[in-house]
C-alpha cells in the first residue's frame, strides 16, 4: 500500500472500532442497574438527585444502584437551556468587564 493509503485505511479501522465501542455502550438495557460510577456522574449530583427524590436507589451489597434509565431521566430533568437575549459586541463585553484597550 503506497503510505496515504494505509493511512486512510488505518484511519477507517479505528473509526470503525470508535463507533462500535459507543454503539455498544448506547444499546445497554435501560432496566440495568448502575452505581454512580458507572453512571459517569458526581458523588455530589447523585446525592443531591437522591436526596431531592429525582432517582430511586437500591442496595445491592455494598453499593447504591439505581436503573440506567432513572438516571438517564434525572440528569436530563437537570440541563439547564441557555437564555436567549441579545448578544453583546466584544468591545461592549470587555467594557462590562472593566477592561479597557
Amino acid at each position: 500500500m503506497v503510505p496515504s493509503d494505509l493511512l486512510a485505511h488505518l484511519v477507517e479501522q479505528v473509526a470503525d472500532a470508535v463507533a462500535d465501542r459507543v454503539l455498544s455502550r448506547m444499546s445497554k438495557p435501560a432496566d440495568e442497574l448502575v452505581d454512580r460510577r458507572q453512571a459517569g456522574i458526581s458523588l455530589r449530583l447523585w446525592k443531591r438527585l437522591v436526596a431531592s427524590g429525582q432517582l430511586a436507589t437500591f442496595r445491592d451489597g455494598r453499593r447504591h444502584v439505581a436503573k440506567r434509565a432513572d438516571v438517564l431521566r434525572a440528569i436530563e430533568s437537570q440541563r439547564i437551556e441557555p437564555k436567549a437575549g441579545p448578544v453583546d459586541s466584544d468591545e461592549e463585553a470587555l467594557r462590562r468587564a472593566g477592561i479597557r484597550r
